[in-house]
């Protein structure tokens, strides 16, 4: 299996690197079993193959970038915790009911953060394949290492419809979005049976007047007809008593 290395690290436009180019898990290695099965990547790109958790690396970035990124693998974490509590929570009230004093069960966690999980982790991903990718590398390494926030309509967003919900699968799908071959202009992540939009800021609207992706999406077209919803803000679980909807939890992302 080849794993592929970069010359440089992607962040060395900041001019602060420090360190060698070290390994780094091309998904966190905390949301990972001791085995990965993969398919779509250089290495296994027409079949799926099995590989150890350890070997699921890449050298995309110096030992003070990589380390600076630690933060969003914990938020992401977290992030899985909170969504399997809110599914299991939710299957126990409708089983055996709730104290209305008792909700909503309030969780917060940082937008900024998994934002940013999602942007690195995308370049972990487009790299293997495309090490010549075009992209603002500057400007989105300036927000990246930064308490900088994405502007609408880049960055991240939720793809919902009406009735959605976490079914307990916890794999991972990707696909990127490239106008003209190896201009990236962002991806689709399906992730925990939830769908999320990444967009890197570019010259043109990703979406059109009806706030729809108007990108060339290839073969997702689970995607289609799902509403965008930039930077998030809450997510939420009900029930209904009586002729009364009542939330029973209620997520809260933090911007």
């Amino acid at each position: 299996m080849a794993i592929y290395f970069m010359r440089k690290c992607w962040a060395s436009i900041l001019n602060d690197c420090e360190g060698e180019i070290t390994r780094e898990h091309i998904i966190s290695d905390n949301l990972l079993n001791k085995t990965v099965i993969t398919e779509g990547l250089a290495w296994c790109k027409d079949s799926r193959k099995e590989i150890g958790a350890s070997n699921f690396t890449v050298r995309h970035l110096c030992k003070k970038h990589n380390n600076s990124l630690s933060v969003y693998d914990s938020e992401i974490k977290y992030y899985v915790e909170v969504f399997k509590t809110l599914y299991r929570v939710n299957n126990k009230f409708n089983k055996y009911g709730f104290s209305i004093k008792k909700v909503p069960i309030v969780y917060k966690i940082s937008g900024k953060k998994l934002e940013k999980w999602f942007f690195k982790t995308m370049l972990n991903i487009v790299l293997v394949n495309k090490p010549n990718v075009i992209l603002d590398f500057e400007k989105v390494a300036q927000i990246i290492f930064s308490d900088q926030s994405f502007e609408k309509p880049y960055g991240l967003s939720w793809a919902v419809k009406t009735g959605q919900v976490y079914e307990g699968d916890d794999s991972i799908s990707f696909v990127p979005i490239f106008r003209n071959e190896n201009e990236l202009v962002g991806c689709l992540f399906d992730f925990l049976t939830h769908k999320f939009v990444v967009l890197v800021p570019n010259e043109f609207s990703p979406l059109d007047k009806f706030g729809n992706l108007d990108l060339p999406i290839g073969n997702a077209e689970d995607f289609d007809n799902l509403q965008i919803n930039w930077h998030n803000k809450t997510i939420t679980t009900s029930a209904i008593i009586g002729r009364k909807r009542i939330v029973t939890q209620r997520l809260e992302i933090e911007w």
